[in-house]
């Protein structure tokens, strides 16, 4: 085998090695709990919640540590995946800001823009590259009626 053969050949190896690695890191799943929860350190916990429904635009503000953590538990196990282009037509949305810190220091940290046709958009505040608000298509069974239900309850409280 002559010396350019073998570049050849070891040249058409590493790339049928390479590329479907770096498809499958690209397109593998990530969590809510990876993109999110992971990154919000102990010390620095939700302390609140702003729920903003599209069609309404009746910013609803949430400080009680159990609705916080219901909303939060119930997205934490959704597996989520990345898309380029997602149809959001005909969707309603909830937009979604997390404050985190303490009772006297607190700063919005999350942007989360939560879509009924299953996606969901995420925005690190302290985060400025190019990662930062991605769209992800929503994999795992999830419902967004909880957020209805929630944001319906607490806007007739108000």
């Amino acid at each position: 085998m002559k010396k350019w053969e073998k570049y050849l050949f070891l040249s058409i190896v590493t790339a049928l090695i390479v590329i479907p690695l770096i498809v499958y890191i690209a397109n593998r799943n990530h969590t809510f709990t990876e993109l999110v929860t992971e990154r919000m350190t102990a010390s620095e916990p939700v302390v609140s919640l702003s729920l903003t429904k599209s069609s309404s635009e009746k910013q609803i503000k949430i400080k009680d540590p159990a609705q916080i953590h219901q909303i939060m538990d119930n997205l934490s196990t959704t597996e989520l995946v990345k898309v380029q282009s997602p149809h959001l037509q005909g969707s309603y949305s909830y937009y979604i800001h997390l404050k985190v810190g303490d009772n006297w220091h607190s700063r919005a940290r999350y942007g989360l823009i939560l879509y009924s046709n299953n996606y969901i958009s995420i925005y690190d505040f302290e985060r400025n590259d190019k990662y930062n608000g991605l769209t992800y298509q929503i994999k795992s069974p999830y419902s967004i009626q909880q957020i209805d239900h929630l944001y319906a309850a607490l806007s007739h409280n108000t």
